[in-house]
């Protein structure tokens, strides 16, 4: 029984199944034959479940395991990024913009300009961008457009608007012009670590 696998098992359903038909064995044999199929088909099961059970034990060990790892990264990420944060204050108050060593050096550098974007509510529309996201099925997109197209919104269409970051970053550098609800950030700095 050990050697018998699904496939043929049910190759012998249908071999059964066509002597049936064609009038090649008694009823009677017919039953016994289909009786006994039927308990390794149960036979066969019984390991099959066993085997399906086992690598959903897996899946779920695995994941669990996923969870596990993503957390010890993001903790040692966190220890990283305040470690570096230390480091970098300590030099900025001893009046260190490098210290060489025999594996690498420390060095702090300027990050290239940036904006924050303070009050979102007040930053003009001309320096916002909008994603627009459509869930569904992929042949209702031309009808989710075209109820766009005529105002009618619906619960599956999601809009979402950012700030055009780049582009206020541009305004400023041009004209010095600082965007309401925004401020250009010139001063940051990092540690970094070669």
């Amino acid at each position: 029984m050990s050697g018998l696998t699904l496939y043929t098992l049910t190759g012998r359903f249908f071999q059964l199944l066509s002597k049936s038909e064609n009038e090649e064995l008694t009823p009677e044999e017919v039953q016994e034959q289909y009786n006994d199929l039927c308990e390794q088909i149960i036979q066969k099961s019984t390991g099959l479940i066993g085997w399906d059970r086992n690598l959903e034990h897996g899946i779920n060990a695995i994941d669990a395991e996923i969870t596990r790892l993503s957390d010890m990264k993001r903790r040692a990420v966190k220890a990283r990024d305040g470690f570096r944060d230390y480091v970098k204050r300590a030099m900025e108050a001893m009046g260190y913009t490098e210290i060489p060593t025999e594996i690498g050096k420390l060095r702090i550098s300027k990050n290239p300009p940036s904006v924050d974007v303070l009050e979102p509510e007040k930053v003009p529309t001309e320096y916002q961008t909008a994603t627009l996201t459509v869930k569904g099925a992929l042949k209702d997109i031309n009808r989710y457009a075209a109820a766009l197209r005529r105002h009618k919104a619906r619960p599956y269409v999601d809009i979402a608007a950012a700030v055009d970051k780049k582009a206020i970053m541009a305004i400023f550098k041009e004209t010095g012009e600082i965007v309401p609800g925004t401020m250009p950030v010139l001063d940051r700095t990092r540690l970094d670590i070669k």
